[in-house]
């Protein structure tokens, strides 16, 4: 299906007036978000060294109340008293953890939109959607697609997406609980019982199929049909896993470093506490990096907004609008490059002031050092058409 609107000159006007005010909203946001991240690495990175240097690795089979509150590791094989269960569907399988996700296969609505100017300052826009099915976990609302006819979706079912964890999970002679267990990724296919098909097939009435993880509710799982559901099923398996947290009598709890920030590492396998921590602080540079991109190219975009208005402005004439519109996204690049650096410049002197201090005082002794090379060249020629 095609759609086609146009928009005057004039209405354009108005909306680059309305860009302006978003793009200095936008620039705003993003200069805070950029501030904001150099503190919290900071402070991650501080609580993450302040913990590593505290950490007590202790044997997972007997427990020292003397280690009571201390950040401690452990690290070791996993029991479970009681197997995970679905209620929904009556079984159980082994593991310390079982994820449920339910997809349906439905319609989904497409759109791609081309915007061409037109003479008079004004645009014509043509949007194209396009329909094709694929699983989804969520309900998609037909009603609302430009064309509903023929991309009819049926209800979603009212069984939902969850996480179950066992009972009696232990680490050695430490009781695993939920906040534990909810830090590892379920990834394991477990086995099925025939019984969950024989219950599944009651709750959505419709004939059912079991494979290694899966139940899948329709005619046939090789050419699925709109309205066909799939649950699929990953599980925690009971191996071996390392936590860093506080040790709470028998269990473990969050730790609390003296800037307030939290600690509780949980991962699959037998890992020290040296590899924990690293891990952890290059996850925390890799996010201070992410959040660093991200803020950048919102800048541009908002600094791009706040200057829509001349571009509009020049679309009287395509040609000149496009050379206006190409300068705008260069002129919104320049104000980013300058700005964002700033930002980050001021931030590191609050939250890191030596190391920014050592920065600025590193990059006056190259600038000084270029100053003196400059005038030395600048001396010698003098000197030599002197002495000739």
């Amino acid at each position: 299906m095609t759609e086609v609107s146009n928009e005057g000159w004039f209405s354009r006007i108005a909306g680059a007036l309305w860009s302006i005010l978003i793009g200095i909203v936008v620039v705003l946001i993003s200069g805070i978000v950029l501030f904001w991240n150099e503190g919290r690495a900071v402070h991650t990175a501080a609580s993450l060294s302040e913990g590593a240097s505290l950490v007590v690795s202790v044997a997972p089979g007997t427990i020292n109340p003397a280690n009571d509150g201390k950040l401690v590791h452990v690290a070791g094989p996993t029991a479970s008293a009681q197997d995970v269960t679905d209620a929904d569907f009556g079984f159980s399988v082994p593991g310390l953890a079982l994820r449920r996700t339910v997809e349906m296969y439905q319609w989904s609505e497409k759109s791609a939109t081309e915007t061409r100017k037109t003479v008079g300052g004004g645009e014509e826009k043509v949007t194209r959607y396009t329909y094709e099915r694929d699983w989804a976990s969520v309900a998609r609302g037909s009603g609302g697609f430009k064309e509903p006819q023929g991309h009819e979706n049926p209800p979603f079912p009212t069984l939902s997406s969850t996480t179950v964890y066992g009972r009696g999970a232990t680490l050695g002679a430490f009781a695993l609980p939920e906040r534990v267990l909810s830090n590892l990724i379920p990834t394991q296919a477990p086995t099925l019982p025939a019984s969950a098909g024989s219950r599944s097939a009651e709750y959505f009435g419709t004939r059912t199929t079991l494979t290694p993880g899966v139940i899948y509710a329709g005619a046939s799982p090789g050419t699925p049909k709109v309205g066909d559901v799939r649950v699929t099923y990953a599980s925690v398996p009971v191996a071996p896993i390392s936590i860093v947290a506080r040790q709470a009598q028998s269990t473990f709890a969050l730790y609390v470093t003296r800037n307030g920030r939290e600690i509780l590492m949980v991962a699959a396998g037998e890992q020290d506490a040296a590899s924990m921590f690293k891990g952890e602080q290059d996850a925390n540079q890799i996010f201070t990096w992410i959040l660093r991109v991200v803020g950048m190219i919102a800048m541009v975009i908002g600094f791009r907004m706040m200057l829509n208005l001349l571009s509009v402005l020049g679309d009287l004439i395509p040609i000149v609008g496009d050379i206006i519109g190409a300068g705008a996204w260069l002129v919104a690049l320049t104000f980013t490059v300058v700005l964002a650096p700033l930002i980050i410049a001021v931030a590191w002197l609050v939250f890191r002031p030596f190391i920014a201090l050592g920065v600025i005082a590193l990059a006056i002794a190259i600038l000084f050092g270029i100053r003196q090379v400059t005038r030395r060249n600048k001396v010698a020629p003098a000197v030599s058409l002197g002495t000739s």
